[in-house]
């Protein structure tokens, strides 16, 4: 008996250890699969993580600019650039500095025109919105630093004109301009500005600089680029009315093709001397009003221009007052036409060779040297002039001469004298015997002032077609010889001898003898 209960004992041991093995059969059961599922889980997200690294590598052609890339689209762009749609797009920086002047000002920063090209902008290091205006609402300087994409243009027109407050302005190396063809009016009108630093720029490519700083009146200093300037062709206006500049170093400058350079430095009024002898003028057709109105002007070097195929002249010098000597001979003018004002208020000047003038095709010499008044002589006798058509006042205000060449002067084409030399001062003769004067219509105040002059031969002139001779010798004080004895009787003589001297010789065709007695002195011997 004792020993059947051991048995059972026996039995249920082994039932329990059977049981105890199947629970932890089932357990292990439950647990492979779950360890199954993870480590498949495991290799299945390192798969896809080598497989998400493996298309960081672009294939969008701008591996060299792209840092990183998702589905063929760049995500990080390498630090030069900047990340714009999906693509690494070159762009440049600028940093400037603004001035405000009230508490609270709008200042636009940018023409609206390239406003959408702006890619960020900080004010005083502050990010800021991009829209049409910026308020400043401290008082004082502001830095701003703008990064503008520029790679879909070619010009750069106007970009920063009419930016009233700005002050400085510095590019960074990246702005590149290699596709720039135009920089006209670049800063045009920019005030305030001071200083420019643009060494930076490629302008390989630039044909048109027209514009480029002109009206910045404050500007005192323009680092510029040693970069090719091959195929610049326009420089009009470009420093016109900066009244600041005293000095500009154009040295740089390959002007090979230049053609026009009208009133580039127009209004520099505190420049006093310019170096342009290493410019190519070979190609160069307008030069008119390169000088205008730079008062201080005492010194040029253009020794080296070549100007065959120049054309405009005029106004050239135009109140150049401070010059003293312009040399000129070197010149090339046979195909100018126009040499209007051109030394016009040069009150300075006591000398002027134009020895070398060619003017056979020059129309116009309005005031060409008007308001000379330092020159004592000036000898034109190279001067061959079948096509001139108009030569008013051409030496008026010319206080000092004393003597004028003009002896082979063709005139055959004149229409007008007038006001030729008045206030002509101390002009003691002047021979015009070989003036042809059938087309002229108008000669009034011609000899106008002319107090030392003391002999007149106008025996030669042919006046049926003039209309005008009033106040043609007003003032000639001195005057005690008039040879007028082939002029008509149409014309109008309004005051044309008052203030002659009481006595003196006039030489009259009878056609006009009664006429002019009751005008002259009544103690004149007329002949």
């Amino acid at each position: 008996m004792e020993e059947s209960l051991n048995e059972i004992g026996d039995l249920k041991d082994i039932e329990e250890e059977i049981s105890t093995d199947k629970k932890k059969l089932n357990k292990n059961i439950v647990i492979i699969p779950i360890i199954s599922i993870i480590v498949i889980s495991v290799i299945f997200f390192l798969i896809i993580f080598f497989l998400s690294k493996s298309k960081n590598i672009c294939e969008t052609g701008d591996e060299d600019k792209c840092m990183e890339c998702e589905n063929n689209k760049c995500t990080k762009c390498n630090p030069k650039y900047e990340l714009l749609d999906g693509k690494c797009i070159a762009t440049f920086s600028i940093n400037s500095t603004y001035q405000s002047t009230t508490g609270n000002e709008t200042i636009y920063l940018i023409n609206n025109e390239y406003k959408k090209h702006i890619v960020n902008m900080e004010i005083d290091e502050k990010i800021v919105n991009i829209s049409n205006k910026y308020i400043f609402k401290n008082i004082g300087n502001h830095s701003v630093y703008m990064r503008i994409n520029i790679t879909d243009l070619n010009s750069t027109e106007f970009m920063f004109s009419k930016i009233g407050k700005l002050i400085s302005i510095k590019f960074s190396k990246e702005f590149n301009t290699k596709n720039i063809t135009s920089m006209k009016g670049f800063f045009y009108r920019c005030e305030n500005l001071k200083s420019i630093d643009i060494h930076n720029l490629n302008t390989e490519n630039v044909e048109d600089m027209s514009y480029m700083f002109s009206g910045c009146s404050l500007l005192n200093s323009i680092l510029f680029p040693n970069s090719n300037t091959s195929q610049l062709k326009n420089m009009n206006y470009m420093f016109e009315k900066c009244s600041q500049l005293s000095s500009i170093n154009l040295t740089s400058f390959n002007t090979q093709n230049l053609e026009l350079m009208s009133n580039a430095f127009y209004g520099c009024s505190s420049l006093n001397y310019i170096d342009l002898s290493n410019f190519n003028t070979q190609n160069i057709k307008d030069i008119s009003s390169l000088f205008k109105e730079c008062y201080n002007l005492t010194s040029i070097k253009f020794s080296n221009f070549s100007t065959y195929n120049l054309q405009k002249m005029n106004n050239m010098f135009q109140n150049c007052s401070s010059l003293s000597s312009i040399n000129l001979s070197y010149f090339t003018t046979e195909n100018v036409s126009n040499m209007e004002y051109m030394f016009y208020g040069c009150s300075s000047l006591t000398s002027v060779n134009l020895y070398n003038f060619d003017t056979q095709n020059v129309k116009n010499m309005i005031s060409m040297f008007e308001g000379c008044s330092s020159l004592t002589s000036v000898n034109l006798s190279n001067f061959k002039t079948p096509k001139l058509s108009i030569m008013n006042r051409m030496f008026q205000d010319c206080k000092n001469v004393k003597y004028l060449n003009i002896s082979d002067f063709n005139t055959e084409k004149v229409k007008s004298m007038n006001s030729m030399f008045k206030n002509c001062f101390s002009l003691l003769s002047v021979d015009l015997t070989k003036f042809i004067t059938q087309n002229v219509t108008d000669m009034r105040h011609m000899f106008y002032g002319c107090s030392s002059l003391i002999s007149i031969d106008l025996s030669n002139f042919y006046t049926r077609n003039v209309n005008n001779m009033d106040y043609m010798f007003y003032n000639c004080s001195h005057l005690n010889y008039l040879d007028i004895s082939n002029f008509s009787n149409s014309s109008s003589f309004v005051n044309a001898f008052k203030l002659l001297p009481s006595n003196g010789t006039i030489k009259l065709n009878k056609d006009i003898t009664n006429k002019i007695k009751k005008l002259i002195p009544k103690d004149w011997i007329v002949i």
